[in-house]
């Protein structure tokens, strides 16, 4: 059986006289087995023979990385072994710890480096490094323990090495992986405020990642508490980041510590966190003070800053179900250069000064600026989400992104997506649907273009419903994902139909928006009878040329029904399943997402049949008859199709309970369901096998 050789400590005679073997993974193979030659095992003479050629520890060390790299970690060990015996070869003991964190092997890691110690080998620097960065990588309840027996070891008088900055970090990091936030502060409380072991940039990003995912956690687990509890954790969670903040920027004037971008970007995004307007214009001052880039709007409190505008919200709904409401409501007021003036709930934190002086700009003297990124256009437009800046925010963009310009950052999809939600928010269609075409003409932005983006951008047509223009920025952002995305997506459908079915589109462009949806629906239909395939031209198959007769019988394949148009059938996924297209089936929330679709398309049938009842044709109105009865059909096939099923499996767990002679009552139907239908399933499989 060709498998890797199990990663187990062998107890030989190379393992001094009385020591127990040490086992490298012990849920591998049990203690006491024995591999024989066959699985890999080097014999004493074979190690001797090797270990001539590895007389120098450079030489063991990369000999070691090869072997780790083709998992061949009891190669590894033995070599490492027998080698420490004549030489010290401590980085090669540091790979094979390396290797087993990496594996998430942390017992191994652990008893790795108490071997190491009893084979005479001392541990250096980079030892303690890799066994805490190890730990804090790896979320188990253990490891807070464990770090800290490390760290606290070396603070012992006789330890080889001595605890820098470096490890510190990394143990600060372990407790806020573990959500140890006392912990954590008790160990940032003891470090000197200068010379050897004083925090760093590093240090300090730890601590307010630290803070910042603790609040995080904390208003999402409490999500229904009282508002007042809530607001106070909000505010004394920010309140301890302003404060460790002035610290830094002291230190930082002083020439002490140096500032960089992800330091300013935690401080950033704790602000983001906020509750109050003065949190979210506070991200631009200190974006100002740390890289030198002018504030685009006066602060708030200056007589040229608008203040009037009602709270916002800070919640994302992510690709799951981008939604118009976002950050937003649609009474359509200008969305410029506002913000809430909604005051704190929480009178009792005082600062030490004035809010937001921390964040003043300093003297030309003692600055050294960060360089931004794309993580900086990403806080900065994120805040101005917050405030509904949408032409301050378009400001800072070409500031950020220009060509010509000082920085010239490349945006990344995530920094187009926020920016789309600000385009939503100030209703600018047109200039979302251009951005969607630039980002699909641009190749390495096109491969990244996601269900997310045109969910986004659909929904900005959506808020715009009241531009004249509205159907063809619709039309052509609907177009623009039937040839980009390998599925289309049926939320995006429903809001281009939510928008062509309105008053006061003429019924005429409903009825051409509505053929487009047609398309879909035959995909979809082409997707349930032979499964999923890319959405390329009928001219190119899997890099082969397909002749009519073969697109022509997929098409009339395709078209089970008779959809009415047959014979326009798009070039869009008419193709055969190939070797390099291979069939998928639908799932059932891609059946629910479609059914909530067809649903939405038959009212817009409705409403389109009632509005132009006089003028339509007897052809058009017969086409869109047929439509709606096939899409109807559908709808209640399927619903009978679900309540079947639900009657089976209904049936199957009332069978099982009598068995066990429980009444429904008597234990939870839905966890007793699930877990019948699972143990089904289970059974079938291992009978396929």
């Amino acid at each position: 059986m060709a498998t890797a050789v199990r990663k187990v400590y062998r107890q030989e005679r190379l393992v001094p006289r009385g020591e127990p073997s040490k086992f490298l993974y012990e849920k591998d193979e049990p203690k006491n087995r024995r591999l024989d030659q066959k699985q890999g095992r080097h014999r004493s003479s074979d190690l001797d023979k090797e270990l001539r050629y590895l007389n120098d520890p450079l030489k063991l060390a990369q000999h070691v990385v090869r072997l780790l790299d083709r998992d061949k970690a009891l190669e590894a060990v033995e070599i490492v072994r027998a080698a420490s015996r004549s030489m010290m070869c401590t980085v090669s003991w540091n790979h094979i710890i390396d290797d087993a964190m990496n594996r998430g092997k942390v017992t191994a890691a652990v008893k790795t480096y108490n071997e190491m110690k009893k084979r005479a080998q001392p541990p250096d620097s980079h030892t303690y490094t890799t066994l805490l960065r190890g730990l804090a990588a790896i979320k188990y309840p253990q490891n807070q323990s464990r770090a800290l027996s490390i760290y606290s070891s070396m603070f012992a008088e006789n330890s080889p090495v001595k605890p820098t900055i470096i490890h510190t970090n990394a143990m600060l990091k372990v407790c806020a992986y573990q959500g140890d936030i006392d912990c954590l502060f008790g160990l940032a409380a003891k470090l000197p405020t200068k010379g050897r072991g004083a925090p760093d940039n590093w240090t300090y990003t730890t601590i307010l990642n630290a803070i910042r995912n603790q609040l995080w956690m904390f208003l999402q687990e409490n999500s229904e508490n009282a508002i007042e509890q809530r607001e106070r954790k909000r505010q004394e969670a920010l309140l301890q980041g302003r404060r460790i903040w002035g610290d830094i920027v002291e230190r930082w004037r002083s020439g002490e510590v140096s500032v960089d971008e992800q330091l300013v970007c935690s401080m950033g995004r704790l602000l983001l966190l906020g509750s109050r307007p003065e949190d979210f214009d506070d991200v631009l001052s200190l974006v100002e003070q740390t890289m030198g880039i002018p504030r685009q709007i006066p602060r708030i409190g200056h007589p040229d800053r608008v203040t009037h505008h009602r709270p916002v919200g800070a919640k994302f709904l992510e690709e799951g179900g981008e939604d118009a409401s976002i950050y937003d409501t649609d009474h359509g007021e200008d969305t410029d250069n506002i913000v809430s003036s909604t005051p704190s709930t929480v009178d009792s934190l005082a600062y030490s000064q004035a809010p937001g002086s921390e964040f003043n700009p300093l003297p030309a003297s003692y600055r050294s600026f960060a360089k931004p990124s794309r993580n900086t256009l990403s806080l900065v437009l994120d805040a101005c989400v917050h405030m509904r800046l949408s032409t301050v925010s378009n400001t800072y963009r070409k500031i950020l992104t220009s060509p010509d310009g000082e920085y010239r950052i490349r945006p990344d999809i995530e920094n187009l997506h926020m920016y789309l939600r600000i385009l939503r928010q100030s209703r600018s269609s047109r200039n979302a649907v251009t951005l969607v075409e630039s980002m699909i003409a641009d190749p390495p932005l096109g491969e990244s273009v996601q269900v997310k983006t045109f969910r986004i951008a659909m929904s900005c047509c959506v808020r715009d419903r009241a531009n004249p223009a509205i159907l063809g920025h619709a039309t052509k952002l609907l177009r623009m994902m039937i040839n980009t995305l390998e599925e289309p997506d049926f939320k995006v459908s429903e809001m281009f139909v939510e928008i062509i079915a309105q008053k006061e589109i003429p019924w005429r462009d409903t009825l051409e928006g509505l053929r487009e949806v047609e398309k879909i629906i035959r995909n979809f239909r082409s997707l349930l009878a032979y499964g999923s395939f890319s959405f390329t031209t009928p001219e190119s198959i899997s890099g082969e040329t397909a002749t009519r007769e073969e697109a022509a019988t997929y098409n009339a394949e395709a078209d089970l029904d008779g959809y009415a148009g047959a014979s326009e059938t798009r070039k869009l996924g008419n193709i055969r399943p190939s070797k390099n297209h291979p069939r998928r089936g639908i799932n059932e929330a891609s059946r629910r997402m479609f059914n909530a679709f067809a649903t939405c398309v038959v009212g817009a049938y409705d409403r389109l049949l009632n509005n132009a009842c006089e003028e339509i044709s007897i052809r058009e109105k017969r086409e869109c008859q047929a439509n709606k009865h096939r899409l109807q059909a559908w709808v209640t096939r399927d619903a009978n199709r679900r309540e079947e099923m639900r009657s089976a499996e209904k049936s199957i767990v009332m069978r099982q309970l009598s068995d066990l002679r429980m009444e429904p009552w008597e234990f939870g139907w839905e966890s007793r369901r699930l877990a019948i239908v699972d143990a089904e399933q289970e059974e079938r499989k291992e009978g396929a096998l």
